[in-house]
């Protein structure tokens, strides 16, 4: 009894012999022809097909998975407006295992992102605003652009930190009426970095060590480079009084002005609205006569915003200074020390939100 196919099989393996006997003797492209129930298929249309499948599966198919996923984004940051009752925008910049030919790209802080980010606080003037934030920084001039344009929005701000926003990102963090942390969530230093591709970026601060170190002895681009951060330095330090200029300390959880009943550097003083059993606080924010505060529950407007401007001073130094390396992490913790009006509170939604951008590298797995 005849098996079903055999025909088909031989007539295959004849063909395929055929054309690779062809092949292995340096015959013409002519002879590449392969007769399967009486259709003839050349060697060329075999590759055109195996082309095909590679361009649809290595251009198309990655499209189509990020259309999913956004389509999948859009509908969770629909979900958190409705929530919050705000205006949410992401600006996320994680490299991402859907690309080209798989092929990740670095993202950071750049003049689109500004243009992007601005369109979007132009539109939503009447509304709250709440920026989920996850970035390792990024170009200086945007980062200034969405800063002051997040700080000049007449409705409340917040800037949402699930992971990380270093250098520019803390800068726009700065900006805000409000810090959403992550408990393990960290922000950085906004020290300037400099340099060229030829010497790489270094912190500005490091640049102008060099010049001071060697004086006379240090060549041309040194000179150049440190002149470049002392000037970079005036302008991140400029912006960032100006972006905590009318932001009051946050209180520490005590709440009070100590044992002493002296009045801190905010010149704030304790919850009773007095300032403790010495009285009247000087321009200095410290407490010199008996008696109760002018105002209830500050020790003084002259005092108040004197001491507001000498925490504006230390905030700044320490994030701008290069007292730090630009890569140290600043615990969400940390960040409340320094007064920032940080909130650890953190919306469970936006890590779920966080779970639809896959990452490049896939070295961590574990059953959910």
């Amino acid at each position: 009894m005849p098996i079903p196919g055999a025909s088909f099989q031989e007539k295959f393996q004849e063909n395929f012999q055929e054309i690779f006997g062809a092949i292995f003797k340096g015959g013409s492209g002519r002879n590449f022809l392969a007769a399967v129930d009486s259709t003839t298929i050349s060697l060329w249309d075999i590759l055109t097909l195996l082309f095909l499948f590679f361009f649809l599966y290595a251009v198309i198919y990655p499209q189509w998975q990020l259309k999913v996923i956004r389509m999948q984004r859009q509908a969770r940051l629909k979900g958190m407006e409705k929530r919050w009752g705000s205006k949410v925008l992401t600006m996320i910049h994680r490299r991402e295992s859907i690309s080209m030919f798989g092929i990740p790209a670095y993202q950071f802080i750049d003049e689109e992102d500004a243009e992007q980010v601005l369109r979007w606080i132009r539109a939503s003037r009447k509304y709250p605003l709440d920026l989920i934030l996850h970035t390792p920084g990024g170009q200086l001039h945007a980062s200034i652009q969405i800063a002051r344009a997040l700080k000049k929005h007449p409705k409340k701000t917040r800037v949402i930190i699930p992971h990380y926003s270093m250098s520019g990102g803390t800068m726009i963090a700065l900006a805000a009426d409000e810090i959403v942390m992550d408990k393990d969530a960290v922000i950085g230093p906004i020290d300037p970095q400099i340099g060229d591709f030829v010497r790489g970026l270094y912190p500005a601060p490091s640049w102008i060590y060099a010049a001071d170190t060697k004086k006379e002895k240090a060549d041309d681009s040194t000179l150049v480079m440190s002149d470049i951060s002392r000037k970079s330095l005036k302008l991140t330090r400029k912006v960032a009084k100006e972006l905590l200029a009318d932001k009051p300390k946050k209180a520490n959880k005590a709440g009070k002005a100590g044992k002493s009943g002296t009045a801190d550097k905010a010149g704030r003083v304790d919850d009773a609205g007095i300032a403790g059993s010495s009285g009247i606080a000087d321009s200095s924010g410290a407490v010199n006569e008996p008696g109760i505060a002018d105002n209830p529950g500050m020790a003084g407007k002259a005092g108040y915003d004197q001491g507001r401007d000498i925490w504006v001073d230390e905030v700044v130094e320490k994030l701008v200074s290069g007292e730090m390396i630009h890569i140290t992490p600043l615990s969400a913790e940390e960040a409340k020390q320094l007064g920032l009006n940080v909130n650890t509170d953190f919306p469970p939604e936006v890590h779920e939100f966080m779970t639809f951008f896959r990452p490049a590298k896939m070295n961590v797995e574990y059953v959910e």
